[in-house]
């Protein structure tokens, strides 16, 4: 057996000269230098052109969500549909530098108007669908695009409260989908996009370039909106850069697990996969992991993407196996339902499964390896103010350290600084995880107060997350800040009691929150669903994981909730809304007479 490489003999061997990982650096808006790749696309269209021409004839995009059936489109139809729309979109005065909303659920018309903007060097505004029209119109009116653009069911949301849009400078709407049987008020609020005005000259325009003139790395690429799990969400305007690093950050955790093991000595004998990659995209396109890591990750290997409605188990599957579908990704949930459900066909092969966003099992890169020996196994780490992927972890690696998310893609950096002092503290010690790197957000639109708070001179951002790097720079994800239990005065992850719940068979998903307390101030409690065809009571959940947790983060209260723990349309636990059934649970629990001993 070859001797394993250290990690940063990987890193010298990824990044030397003449390799695809070759590093260069990139002046950050905030004025720092930063690392970057060389081999970074100067702009969007300048990558999505390249794509959509190179794998013409092979299918892109699969959608149930764009009309009756399941729709599919090439890559060289989806290019020629985005000309067309790009045209349209020219005739209403979009170009460089101009935002653009996108309210939808995934869908190939989502990915038109996406790939459309970027031709024109515009801005895309990424609106999260799932959250209150509060919310969303707190959202619209920070980036002040200058269109929306929107699916039916949500021309009927938006079109409603036209009026109050227009007062926050919200520009027109129209619809990339039939809206027949909407109210005529809504109708005439958000006329369909129609391309019959298109001219050749518009057309031409757009197949030219024409106006590109200093679009670049550092122009404005994105607008998305944080997560919104409490208080209303802040709009992260990032890069052209920031977003395409995930083109090839997206290769790094396989090229590392390849070169560590000693199974190529160069990224150049990295060999081509054997059939197209295939993924179902549940994650939202309106969120990072899904609008960038995934969307940019498949452009870049000529992958096809397949949109599902309403995430439900056994409809995922008959699609998996109906569209060859061979890559798994979002948070751990996902793979964990799809690999124990008794309708997976033993005959399906995955060659890929990533997962991040969330604590995930220990046990489930075994779980998956026991089923597919051979499939390469991937956590990462990121944010939205990250674009994405910031850390990466694959191969044996993950296997041996399945609670990490491993070290900063090769242009992202990051260092643990103590709270109080924001000082660099010594390797195994837990605080505040910093980044850096061209991914890093530009600001927060319209919020300079949380910008300064969250992003220093340096090109440091605060992530807000607690954690620790190893040795070998791995780095442990402890918790968030917010999310800390603090019992008595001691500090308690929640990721810690989540972890050891995840080790009982049972438990398919699980979330750590507190309930309150008069002398202690709170104490641990925990919401968990079970896996297809478990039965269990909370008692026999929080008795069995007793003994795997020290005496002050053993929970007091265990709820089953026999549906999904409630998760935001990012995939990500909402806290509150969990500690809200487990704390009216525990109040319950308190008023309940109790036998005497």
């Amino acid at each position: 057996m070859p001797i394993r490489r250290s990690m940063d003999e990987v890193d010298a061997i990824l990044t030397r000269p003449g390799s695809l990982f070759e590093l260069t650096t990139f002046q950050h808006p905030c004025g720092a230098i930063v690392k970057n790749y060389k081999n970074s696309p100067p702009n969007h269209r300048a990558f999505i052109e390249a794509q959509l021409n190179k794998f013409a004839d092979r299918v892109f995009l699969s959608s149930s969500n764009d009309g009756p059936g399941r729709q599919r489109l090439t890559y060289k139809q989806a290019h020629d549909a985005s000309v067309r729309r790009a045209a349209w979109l020219r005739s209403k005065g979009v170009g460089v530098g101009t935002r653009v909303a996108l309210a939808g659920q995934n869908s190939n018309q989502w990915v038109i108007n996406w790939i459309a903007l970027h031709y024109l060097g515009a801005v895309p505004v990424y609106v999260n669908t799932t959250l209150t029209l509060e919310a969303n119109i707190h959202c619209l009116a920070l980036a002040e695009p200058r269109l929306v653009l929107v699916d039916a069911e949500n021309a009927g949301v938006f079109g409603a409260v036209r009026d109050q849009l227009t007062v926050h400078y919200v520009g027109e709407l129209y619809a990339w989908a039939p809206t027949t049987g909407l109210p005529p008020a809504v109708r005439a609020a958000v006329p369909e996009i129609d391309e019959s005005t298109v001219t050749p000259a518009l057309l031409n325009s757009v197949i030219w370039g024409a106006g590109l003139e200093g679009l670049g790395p550092a122009s404005d690429g994105t607008i998305l909106f944080t997560s919104g799990t409490t208080g209303l969400p802040k709009a992260v305007i990032s890069t052209q850069a920031a977003g395409l690093h995930n083109v090839i950050s997206g290769m790094v955790s396989g090229a590392r697990a390849l070169l560590r093991e000693g199974k190529i000595n160069d990224p150049a004998e990295i060999p081509p996969p054997a059939q197209q990659p295939s993924t179902l995209l549940v994650v939202p396109l309106f969120h990072s992991t899904g609008g960038q890591a995934w969307l940019m990750r498949m452009l870049g290997v000529g992958g096809k993407l397949t949109f599902m409605g309403r995430w439900k188990v056994p409809e995922a599957i008959k699609i998996i196996t109906s569209e060859g579908v061979n890559m798994l990704g979002g948070v751990p949930a996902i793979p964990v339902a799809i690999i124990n459900h008794p309708d997976l066909p033993k005959s399906q092969v995955f060659s890929t499964i990533s997962y991040g966003g969330a604590p995930s099992p220990d046990r489930l890169v075994s779980d998956i390896h026991s089923k597919w020996p051979n499939a390469m196994v991937i956590n990462g780490w990121g944010m939205t103010e990250t674009s994405a992927l910031h850390c990466a972890l694959g191969g044996i690696d993950l296997a041996e350290h399945p609670n990490s998310c491993g070290r900063p893609v090769p242009c992202g950096e990051v260092k643990i600084v103590d709270a109080e002092t924001k000082q660099e503290v010594a390797p195994g010690a837990v605080g505040v995880i910093l980044a850096r790197g061209p991914n890093v957000m530009t600001k927060y639109l319209g919020n300079p107060k949380a910008t300064e708070e969250t992003l220093d001179a340096d090109g440091w951002l605060d992530t807000g997350d607690m954690g620790r790097l190893d040795a070998d720079g791995f780095l442990y994800i402890v918790d968030r800040a917010k999310d800390i239990i603090i019992r008595g005065g001691e500090n308690i992850s929640s990721v810690e009691i989540e972890s050891a719940l995840y080790l009982d068979d049972r438990v398919a998903e699980a979330a750590a929150v507190p309930v309150p307390d008069d002398a202690l101030g709170e104490l641990v409690a925990a919401i968990v669903s079970l896996r297809p065809g478990a039965s269990a009571t909370g008692a026999s959940i929080r008795d069995a994981v007793a003994h795997r947790l020290r005496r002050h983060a053993r929970p007091v209260l265990v709820v089953v909730h026999h549906e999904l723990i409630p998760r935001n349309g990012n995939g990500k636990v909402i806290k509150t809304e969990c500690k809200e059934i487990v704390v009216a649970a525990w109040e319950k629990e308190k008023k309940a007479p109790r036998a005497k001993l």
